[in-house]
């Protein structure tokens, strides 16, 4: 269990956006996993209807087995031109004792998808989190971290709750590849007038200057599937 990580802003509806390529997956994977271990029902919403190389459903097996169910798009990576919301999707807002987590993926594009339950995930207790990663083009500045973040915000109709620092070189990631971008995080975050919600990295490369932030830290645990991976769900 992710013990060291103590989030206490829990609502019964998270979710992630962010930039291509940010981890938003695996994170919401693995917050999802910390709520079922914290005692919660969960059901992971994998909502990224573009992008079908990096999706949480190639990990239902082994989240079924952390205790997350999962609902997907009925046609996500076909060549469906408009591909399905999930069925089960409307069970997280229905069933009071139930948590949620959307995954939503492909930048804008993707965000859309929140766009079409927002009067129901407005009138929710939810929070959007945007996870990002500075090794990322489109976010490696704060400059572009805050387009970004307009961006995401005017598609979704919601604001953002919170930032999610969760730079990474997949599993070329080192402390000292991290912490560097702990400023550029930061700035970008004050000019939003947003926190910092928490930080994501593989337990092997927190950086030990995380020690001295208020942000709480979430270990990651490996899921999803990357291209050259034999499992999905092995630690690297």
């Amino acid at each position: 269990m992710n013990q060291s990580f103590q989030f206490h802003d829990k609502h019964k509806i998270s979710v992630f956006i962010g930039a291509y390529g940010s981890g938003k997956s695996e994170v919401s994977a693995n917050f999802s996993v910390w709520l079922a271990q914290s005692g919660y029902r969960v059901t992971l919403c994998d909502l990224d209807i573009i992008n079908p190389y990096f999706r949480t459903s190639d990990a239902a097996a082994a989240l079924s087995a952390e205790g997350v169910s999962m609902v997907s798009p009925q046609f996500a990576g076909t060549n469906a031109d408009v591909p399905a919301l999930p069925g089960g999707l409307l069970s997280v807002f229905d069933q009071k004792d139930l948590y949620g987590v959307f995954d939503i993926g492909g930048e804008d594009l993707g965000a859309r998808a929140v766009a079409t339950v927002r009067p129901r995930l407005a009138a929710a207790d939810h929070a959007i989190y945007m996870v990002v990663n500075v090794n990322r083009p489109c976010t490696d500045t704060a400059a572009r971290i805050v387009r970004q973040a307009y961006v995401l915000e005017k598609t979704t109709g919601l604001p953002i709750s919170g930032l999610v620092q969760n730079t990474n070189l997949l599993e070329y990631s080192q402390s000292e590849s991290i912490d560097y971008s702990d400023e550029t995080i930061e700035q970008a975050a004050r000019q939003l007038s947003l926190p910092v919600s928490f930080a994501a990295a593989l337990p092997e490369a927190v950086p030990p200057a995380w020690s001295a932030k208020s942000w709480p830290v979430l270990r990651l645990k490996r899921f999803i599937r990357y291209p050259g991976q034999a499992s999905s769900a092995k630690q690297p």
